[in-house]
């Protein structure tokens, strides 16, 4: 079975959802995060429009943004 990098998976994702040659790798990590941002925001209204007690749904995004920073740390690190 052929070895596959998870870096290599969510590169070629992140260059597939955001295609374009003027983009770095950085750029597109942050239209991401800047995406998943708003979806966060959008969950949080919606529960306070379903629920009278305001409540906000917990995102695990801690983990992601800290792999996410680590990605474009060694990718502006590579040769």
């Amino acid at each position: 079975m052929a070895k596959v990098h998870i870096r290599d998976v969510v590169k070629a994702d992140l260059e597939a959802r955001y295609p374009g040659d003027d983009y770095t790798f950085s750029d597109r990590v942050l239209k991401l995060m800047t995406e998943l941002d708003a979806y966060k925001r959008m969950a949080v209204r919606r529960d306070e429009a379903t629920s009278q007690h305001k409540t906000q749904r917990s995102v695990p995004e801690e983990g992601l943004a800290e792999d996410l920073a680590e990605l474009c740390i060694s990718d502006d690190e590579s040769p």
